[in-house]
């Protein structure tokens, strides 16, 4: 299982190296503005932009040194194996017992996973943090001792600072945390919880209050996010665009340099986006639907236009592979005795319904369902058990007289 992960990460990091020589979010100048200045920022200037976990682990691994493409692929071939045998040992505490392996390679050559291997990009880092919080989550609630509940509180902050929208996620999790079924106090139980989270997430805000007057547990890039999904140029543009057809995010919005600080351009942008959501609030919610379809698209949309044709039929292949993986989990749910109506399957069911509420209103695309995608895989097994069971009834292979 975890050879078969391997193996087919050094041939995807091999045909697509080209992507890690790409910054498109600039980690890379981050980790590597640490290395050269020891300022987590541009230069000497401080910056709140983007969350530190994934360019802190850059730094290190890198030993301080400048971060080349061979070292980020190692690091995300390490993340994606990590995340492989995570899901399986998560698979066995949702009791898919033997069957876990299967749900292990599904995760292992999920299209998704294995294309934002090869960028520079925290979907890697943050699909291993999604699988490790279940993994907590399900422990503690099994378990329900102080030191699990601890853990759980450590791993979700550290998810926070890979990926903000986990923020939403830990607003879900604490109410089940402390209202599920246990022996000891509820108190107990979120003082714990609160302790394992704000000792991660302490840092990072006093740093910020430190460098920007504000205890900043997030970003200042939240702004950015929501405006670019809720903006009149973008209401326009799905009021009038054309089947398959993209939209062009290039000079929609003010560059943060016109800014006084990048806290004021996240405020600006905030604002703007909100009045936007007020003024016309029927475009707003259609483009609500738009983006929950961007997040659980079948098919990744076009890059170029016109598209070459190994391009798309690698698109539709992805398509084919999520339309089985979709058709799957239905078919699972409708068998009475799966697994997820008696096991901490709650847990995973919460982080989809968080994250999608997240995308509902800020910007969303098919890679930032990435994180969900070992619970996906765990919900396709029931699915493709069923299939076979099926298939080897015995009113299936009776012969046709």
């Amino acid at each position: 299982m975890l050879a078969f992960s391997v193996a087919i990460r050094v041939a995807i990091l091999f045909f697509f190296a080209g992507g890690l020589t790409q910054d498109p979010d600039h980690y890379r100048a981050l980790a590597d503005n640490l290395c050269s200045v020891g300022v987590f920022g541009s230069g000497n200037q401080p910056t709140a932009y983007r969350p530190p976990l994934y360019p802190l682990l850059l730094y290190f691994v890198s030993l301080g040194q400048p971060i080349t493409p061979w070292c980020v692929g190692v690091f995300h071939l390490l993340l994606g194996v990590a995340t492989t045998g995570c899901s399986y040992f998560l698979a066995q505490s949702w009791k898919l017992g033997n069957r876990s392996w299967l749900a292990a390679c599904l995760v292992a050559c999920d299209p998704i996973l294995l294309r934002q291997s090869t960028q520079v990009m925290t979907e890697t880092l943050a699909t291993l943090c999604a699988v490790v919080c279940l993994l907590c989550l399900a422990r503690a609630g099994e378990k329900g001792k102080p030191v699990d509940t601890i853990l759980t509180g450590v791993v979700l902050g550290l998810a926070c600072l890979c990926r903000t929208s986990f923020l939403a996620y830990v607003c879900l999790v604490i109410p089940v945390l402390v209202c599920f079924p246990a022996k000891r106090n509820r108190w107990k139980i979120l003082l714990e919880f609160s302790l394992g989270f704000c000792l991660v997430l302490l840092p990072w805000g006093l740093r910020n209050m430190a460098c920007f007057g504000r205890p900043i547990i997030a970003t200042t890039h939240g702004g950015y996010t929501l405006r670019l999904g809720n903006n009149p140029t973008y209401y326009e543009f799905l009021r009038q665009r054309r089947w398959g057809e993209t939209w062009d995010v290039a000079g929609t919005l003010p560059d943060h340099r016109s800014a006084a600080s990048e806290i004021d351009y996240d405020r600006t942008n905030y604002r703007a986006a909100w009045q936007c959501i007020r003024q016309q609030p029927a475009n707003a919610a259609y483009a609500c639907l738009v983006r929950l379809g961007s997040l659980w698209s079948l098919v990744p949309h076009p890059l170029k236009n016109p598209e070459p044709l190994e391009e798309r039929i690698a698109r539709y292949t992805v398509g084919i592979w999520y339309f089985a993986i979709y058709s799957l989990i239905l078919l699972g749910l409708r068998n009475p005795g799966h697994p997820i109506r008696q096991s901490t399957w709650h847990w995973g069911l919460l982080l989809c319904l968080s994250l999608t509420a997240v995308h509902c209103l800020y910007w969303s695309n098919m890679r930032m369902r990435a994180p969900l995608t070992p619970v996906l895989a765990l919900l396709t097994v029931p699915g493709i058990e069923s299939t076979l069971r099926g298939r080897n009834s015995p009113k299936h292979n009776r012969a046709v007289t």
